[in-house]
């Protein structure tokens, strides 16, 4: 299947696919969710990518993507837009492969599930509206993608609003608009947890399956009473009637479950 993505979108994409493919770029953040069909209301316009380079490589990366591109400030070295246009790609350079995740701070960037949203990755089509060219894009798969959200959101709660939207977006809608994933109704999920949460349950227990390691950032996000006052004043979660704190609930216990605890 190929995913038709907006053009402020798929033009950063295609940069880095086609100009930095010597750094295994992996597509990452908002972008990497709508590949995957998730249902997002378009509030960024920058690709997030990571790419197997230390961060004294970044001056090549530049270098690479060549003109319009520019690094956005001295302050951003990290960051590339074009002008005019406006398109941005943002790059976090995690280091060469490494045999375990990546659990620590290196260069200002945050490296915490990085190397294993790398390792998971896997190809994706992708192409823009009105455009006949594809590029195919190295993707996380969903739960990951929210690992490193959930991952942000620990760094800095107060201000991962979008963060936090994304996660409540993508649990309500994870197995589909009809809940048409037939595990829904296996004997693992527990059949007194409310229906509508059962979705949320079951991207708990994916993310467990993958990444049990990260269990402390998981649980400081779900165990937060403010964190659960955060998530039921989302729009998304006001539309679908959904109470923090059992949204949180549901995604702890899911998590529990996957990770064998």
């Amino acid at each position: 299947m190929t995913v038709l993505l907006p053009k402020v979108l798929f033009e950063p994409i295609r940069a880095a696919v086609t100009k930095l493919a010597y750094a295994q770029p992996t597509l990452i953040g908002a972008g990497a969710l709508l590949a995957h069909g998730v249902p997002l209301s378009l509030t960024t316009k920058d690709a997030d990518f990571l790419l197997r380079i230390d961060s004294e490589e970044l001056p090549q990366v530049r270098a690479n993507l060549g003109d319009p591109w520019e690094v956005m400030s001295s302050d951003a070295k990290h960051c590339f837009t074009t002008r005019p246009g406006g398109l941005r790609l943002d790059v976090v350079p995690i280091g060469k492969p490494s045999s375990r995740p990546s659990t620590v701070t290196k260069n200002a960037f945050d490296l915490r599930g990085c190397d294993l949203a790398a390792a998971r990755a896997a190809p994706l089509s992708l192409k823009s509206r009105g455009s006949a060219d594809t590029v195919h894009a190295q993707v996380p798969p969903i739960p990951v993608l929210v690992l490193l959200k959930v991952i942000a959101m620990d760094d800095s709660p107060s201000t991962r609003e979008k963060d936090m939207s994304h996660v409540v977006t993508v649990a309500m809608t994870y197995c589909g608009d009809y809940f048409e994933d037939d595990r829904l109704w296996d004997s693992g999920v527990p059949g007194t947890l409310e229906h509508t949460l059962k979705p949320t349950w079951l991207l708990g227990s994916d993310i467990g399956k993958l990444a049990p390691e990260y269990s402390r950032e998981v649980f400081r996000i779900c165990d937060s009473n403010e964190m659960a006052r955060r998530v039921s004043a989302l729009p998304s979660a006001e539309r679908e009637g959904a109470n923090g704190q059992d949204f949180l609930d549901a995604l702890r216990e899911g998590f529990e479950a996957g990770a064998g605890r």
